[in-house]
């Protein structure tokens, strides 16, 4: 395929353009088309990026990580084990992951999707065998770092009606009115139906837990 093969880049970017591109890709990996690219991924870990002006295109295994701070990155935890299990995959090889990060203007932090694939059949894997597990992604965000608590919806600042703030003009901020500032200004850093868990000050990265 030469988009994977990033021989062929998109020339306009429309929402369109990137639908045709992400059901490409899906169908390259289903029926065996590009297995040459996925065994390399699978067996030599050398992942594929495409990057596009506010979409990056990630396919890569569940071993091999990509600790760059430009891309989110997934630790599938116990789901991998489950998921190798119900489907007979040996546990001596990784899956494989296809993922996208969308940037969306005025938010702090990429929307993350993402695909599991069987390295041998290509089937896609179902989820929902996780069920109740975490699922941990990593995003990279640009945030104050002498601030990270306002970007924790979950933080004291946020919900401690004693934790006390002073802004700029020497006064404190009342706790709707906190909550007022998260919202209208997209401070959060995890999508929806997710757990907001840390933040990475080498990766610049926001951690989350999502649940299957």
């Amino acid at each position: 395929m030469q988009f994977l093969n990033k021989s062929c880049i998109t020339d306009v970017l429309t929402e369109e353009n990137q639908i045709n591109n992400i059901n490409n890709i899906k169908r390259a990996i289903e029926d065996h088309s590009i297995d040459f690219l996925l065994d390399n991924i699978t067996y030599n870990g050398n992942d594929i990026v495409i990057e596009e002006k506010n979409m990056k295109y990630h396919v890569l295994s569940s071993w091999n990580q990509n600790n760059n701070e430009n891309i989110s990155s997934i630790d599938l935890g116990n789901c991998e084990n489950i998921l190798k299990e119900k489907y007979n995959i040996t546990p001596d090889i990784p899956l494989v992951i296809f993922k996208l990060d969308m940037d969306i203007e005025g938010y702090q932090a990429p929307i993350v999707e993402y695909e599991i694939y069987n390295p041998i059949t290509k089937e896609q894997l179902i989820l929902k065998h996780c069920k109740n597990e975490q699922i941990k992604v990593s995003i990279p965000v640009s945030i104050d770092e002498n601030e990270i608590y306002k970007y924790n919806p979950n933080s004291e600042f946020y919900n401690d009606i004693c934790s006390t703030y002073t802004t700029s003009y020497k006064t404190d901020i009342t706790l709707k009115d906190r909550n007022k500032e998260f919202l209208n200004k997209n401070m959060t850093l995890c999508e929806s139906d997710c757990f907001y868990s840390s933040y990475n000050k080498i990766l610049k990265k926001s951690g989350m837990q999502l649940c299957c």
